[in-house]
């Protein structure tokens, strides 16, 4: 079964060479048959270079191949017009597909703003958890939703990551030849939180109080702590962290502030620089989509239909690509949030249950993603039943 793209590029490529066809048909010139072989010749190739079989063109007037008069100045905007909607089209596909993960995560995620509410309101999720197998049946059933509902605030910042903290923006700007950063960061960022998870808790603590020695003060060095964390070495300065008894933890397991340091932080920072490079983009497609309309505008007082005609479909396709980036004021509302999110500086070893606040600043990534699914239903629905068979609990 041949795929939806190579479909879409081959009715692109014959609309784009009828639009050619006519454009050559249009001029009246005394080198018209040698323009007319040149061009079959172009077209043919062009056909089998994108599998499309079966096309053959009449080059005599007999069979039908000249154009009347009448008809060619309208045929070359029309065809130019839904040559160039098309490739909007396309590219607003790819535009849905890309936004389907990230929908179906803000769908789970508003699912599990009722249950967090009901955690955050009825059990102490930040406080040490002890064994579930000893005490009664009363404390292990305490204990056993205390762990769970950790887990879930867990597994809620995941879905925050994969939906608002990745949101696919360098695939997108990829599109636009627009390419920058270093593709290794995210696989390198799992490696230092795996290489923390593998560490014994004992050794991380060790390292953290002697960076704290050295730094002598209310404030760490952010190089320090990032360094006795990952190993690796970074500008900036953080707040201390409270991890007097965080080795209740065990081995294996995040802190609160070693979680947003090491994931809310990188993606936060990514976030921040796509979205100032789109915004460019925006502005940059403005000014051309201007000067496209007062070009296109000229050609046509003074007599050039083709020159018009290539000038608008380029201006519709510029139009259709503008709209790709029509969420950027939302996106600002997302990175607000996370960023909300991550100076809150929880902690697993804090007796007081989580901020109150913290189920506004979800509402807020949801409904910063909200419009999508309005955009497109069926994408919202891929996406989520996507997301549930990659992010099935194990």
């Amino acid at each position: 079964m041949s795929s939806p793209d190579s479909f879409e590029t081959r009715l692109s490529a014959v609309l784009t060479v009828a639009t050619q066809v006519v454009a050559f048909r249009s001029a009246q010139t005394d080198q018209m048959d040698s323009l007319r072989n040149r061009l079959v010749d172009q077209a043919e190739s062009l056909l089998n270079s994108t599998g499309v079989t079966g096309v053959v063109f009449n080059a005599t007037a007999e069979d039908g191949w000249l154009i009347p008069d009448d008809l060619q100045p309208i045929l070359v905007p029309i065809l130019a017009a839904v040559s160039s909607l098309l490739v909007a089209v396309l590219l607003r596909f790819q535009f849905y597909f890309r936004w389907a993960k990230l929908i179906g995560a803000a769908a789970q995620l508003e699912s599990q703003i009722f249950q967090f509410r009901a955690h955050a309101g009825n059990y102490r999720l930040m406080g040490p958890v002890e064994d579930v197998e000893g005490g009664d049946a009363a404390m292990r059933s305490k204990n056993s939703r205390e762990l769970h509902a950790r887990q879930l605030f867990k597994q809620r910042c995941e879905v925050i990551l994969r939906g608002v903290g990745s949101l696919g923006l360098r695939r997108v700007v990829t599109l636009t030849t627009l390419t920058w950063g270093n593709g290794n960061a995210a696989s390198d960022r799992e490696e230092q939180i795996m290489m923390l998870q593998r560490q014994p808790r004992h050794r991380y603590l060790n390292r953290l109080c002697c960076c704290k020695r050295e730094a002598g003060s209310e404030v760490v060095p952010e190089a320090l702590l990032f360094e006795a964390v990952s190993g690796r070495h970074r500008n900036g300065r953080y707040r201390k962290s409270k991890m007097g008894d965080s080795d209740q933890l065990g081995c294996g397991c995040l802190s609160v502030d070693e979680y947003f340091r090491l994931r809310f932080s990188p993606c936060l920072h990514d976030m921040e620089e796509d979205v100032a490079c789109l915004g460019c983009i925006v502005k940059l497609g403005d000014l051309i989509s201007i000067g496209l309309t007062v070009a296109s505008t000229v050609f046509a007082t003074f007599g050039f239909p083709f020159v018009t005609a290539v000038l608008v479909a380029v201006e519709v396709a510029l139009q259709g690509l503008k709209k790709h980036f029509a969420w950027l004021p939302r996106l600002n509302v997302a990175i607000a949030a996370v960023e909300d999110l991550r100076c809150c500086e929880l902690e697993w070893n804090s007796a007081e249950p989580l901020p109150k606040r913290l189920p506004n600043m979800l509402n807020q990534i949801v409904s910063s993603t909200e419009h999508a699914k309005l955009q497109h239903v069926h994408a919202a629905t891929a996406g989520s039943s996507a997301l549930n068979r990659t992010s099935a609990p194990e």
